[in-house]
């Protein structure tokens, strides 16, 4: 009989051996990657900051509100074409939730350095999930990221891959569906005016499209870099996420999009949902 075989056996054996491997890593792990060069120092992005201040008014003109804005920052770092590892320091500089400016070196009142990040986790396009650096205003900013909203997350993770002169470095990048049928689409309701007012940074080009936005090969527009956790205990990521879903923002995590307050309210979570 084939049982009795050794060698039928031993190539069974293997073979249930290197499925379970396969499964092992090809399943719903949650990733964590690493950046391939090395990151700047503090006094290094404390000079970059004094510079990305200078742009506010460039990415944001006529007065313009940054509400939301973290994609049209994202389009005018690139359009700056630089290196890889200064491309990473300036996007550690602003919240895409919030399109808030985020300094490096904030302090409390003893003159500690203020911690102006979180680990959070988000699923990509094929819903596994992953870890990552996100740096922000405020910790309901990612509440907002990681929420989920008519049975899918609004946020995906997905990767950009910066080039500058012949050197191409792959990122991981925050994305929502494109925003700008649904917004061109709103009609002119109190509640939609206000809206509009509140984020009117975004500009819609005739092939319904963000001009000042960058969008994926999935047609996603690009909002924010998540960072690597490369070196980062589980347990210390585990605890960031486990504040923000679990204790702090459970409530707004779940609440209607219209209902939602604290942080920016609704105004980054309805963005994400418009071209859903």
């Amino acid at each position: 009989m084939w049982y009795k075989d050794p060698k039928i056996l031993s190539i069974i054996i293997l073979s249930i051996i290197i499925i379970v491997l396969l499964l092992c890593f090809c399943g719903n792990t949650t990733e964590k990657y690493s950046f391939t060069f090395q990151e700047l120092t503090l006094e290094d992005k404390k000079n970059i900051f004094a510079n990305f201040r200078t742009m506010y008014d460039i990415v944001f003109p006529n007065g313009k509100s940054r509400n939301s804005g973290g994609f049209a920052f994202f389009k005018h770092l690139v359009d700056l074409d630089m290196p890889a590892n200064k491309f990473a320091a300036y996007n550690q500089m602003y919240c895409g939730v919030s399109g808030a400016i985020v300094a490096p070196d904030r302090k409390d009142r003893q003159g500690n350095l203020i911690k102006n990040f979180d680990y959070i986790k988000i699923k990509d396009m094929n819903n596994n999930p992953v870890w990552g650096k996100y740096y922000r205003c405020c910790d309901p900013c990612c509440a907002d990221l990681m929420r989920e909203d008519k049975g899918t997350p609004n946020t995906r993770v997905e990767t950009y891959t910066h080039t500058h002169k012949e050197e191409k470095t792959d990122f991981k990048v925050l994305t929502i569906a494109n925003p700008c049928p649904g917004y061109l689409a709103l009609d002119n309701s109190p509640e939609n005016m206000e809206f509009k007012q509140s984020f009117n940074c975004l500009e819609c080009g005739q092939d319904g499209r963000a001009t000042n936005g960058i969008y994926t090969e999935n047609g996603r527009l690009i909002v924010a870099v998540l960072f690597p956790v490369e070196g980062v205990p589980e347990a210390e990521m585990e605890k960031d996420y486990g504040m923000v879903v679990n204790n702090k923002h459970k409530s707004r995590m779940k609440q209607e999009y219209s209902k939602v307050r604290g942080g920016m309210g609704d105004i980054f979570i309805r963005v994400s949902i418009l071209g859903k």
